[in-house]
């Protein structure tokens, strides 16, 4: 385990210094800079010359590049050039949002996958086999801001039960209540983006499991038919759904860009994009730091829970 580990973080050092270095280059060469957006246009040359050098951005971009490697190195990200925060301060704020609706998508998912999975495995072409089918279509083919949109359409200016979004109502003091309510709307449209695929992945492989010696010895056996599906079968099927759980959650830590701009939810997706309008260097370097290291933590998390679904792979 300790090589592994070794591994694992010299290749997502390696990652995030490629993924650091391409995306630096890449503002580089955008015309313009942030002093483009929030210095008064009115500014003589020398006035913003300054202003200028004082941000470092007179300096060509490797040594821009440089000089930020060496501050993050220290443990210093920075900061904002919009609003003077440390980016780190930022961060923090938008995390305990973006986490929560992630965790609460990823529950819900996991919620309604398992069972739908499992069941449509346990009578292939049957009527809750179509039924879980059409329900994966669904959240596949359809834009997740459409989705977003419609769903506020019915339920909060339709029938009024919903917020429309943000993360509490204005000037707070609502509780966990309000809080939950909120988060509603977000959440389903996570979760239905991410249903179809685990769903299928997992009535796949229960039916590759339902078909091995093991669960016809476990059969002949008389066991319950609910203890061969959830005890013996699911635990061997979990892998595909383990693998889709690790490749998502750089997906859904990094803020679901669009679900988060829609429902005006303040995670750290709406935060990114705010960042690319504002040409906020360091915040936009933060988050390429936060994205690269979130995709490892998900590989790390993926194999680990490998170990944990199926004893083979620790014994080999």
């Amino acid at each position: 385990m300790f090589p592994y580990l070794v591994s694992r973080v010299t290749w997502t050092l390696i990652l995030l210094l490629v993924m650091s270095g391409v995306v630096y280059l890449l503002i580089g060469l955008v015309p313009g800079d942030a002093m483009d957006l929030f210095v008064d246009p009115t500014l003589s040359e020398a006035d913003r010359a300054r202003f200028r050098q004082a941000l470092g951005l007179d300096q060509p971009v490797h040594i821009q590049y440089g000089k930020w490697l060496g501050q993050v190195l220290r443990g210093n990200l920075g900061f904002s050039f919009y609003t003077g925060q440390p980016v780190i301060q930022r961060i923090g704020e938008r995390f305990g949002a973006t986490f929560t609706l992630a965790l609460s998508a990823l529950i819900v998912t996991l919620i309604f996958a398992i069972p739908l999975g499992v069941a449509a495995a346990s009578r292939p072409h049957g009527l809750c086999d179509r039924l879980a089918g059409f329900v994966g279509l669904l959240g596949l083919s359809t834009p997740s801001f459409f989705l977003a949109l419609l769903l506020i359409y019915l339920f909060a200016l339709r029938l009024g039960g919903l917020p429309i979004g943000g993360l509490e109502r204005i000037g707070g003091g609502g509780g966990l209540v309000d809080r939950l309510r909120h988060l509603v709307l977000p959440t389903v449209v996570l979760s239905l983006y991410m249903l179809g695929p685990m769903m299928r992945q997992l009535r796949a492989a229960m039916i590759e499991a339902l078909q091995q010696d093991y669960i016809r010895t476990a059969m002949a056996k008389g066991l319950a038919p609910f203890w061969v599906l959830y005890k013996h079968a699911l635990r061997t099927a979990l892998i595909p759904v383990i693998t889709l759980v690790g490749l998502e959650l750089p997906y859904l830590l990094g803020g679901a860009l669009v679900v988060e701009q829609v429902f005006n939810w303040p995670g750290l997706g709406k935060l990114t994009l705010e960042a690319v309008f504002q040409r906020d260097y360091p915040v936009i370097m933060a988050m390429v730091l936060v994205s690269g290291l979130t995709v490892q933590i998900g590989a790390i998390l993926t194999d680990l829970g490998y170990l944990v679904a199926d004893p083979r792979i620790r014994r080999s």
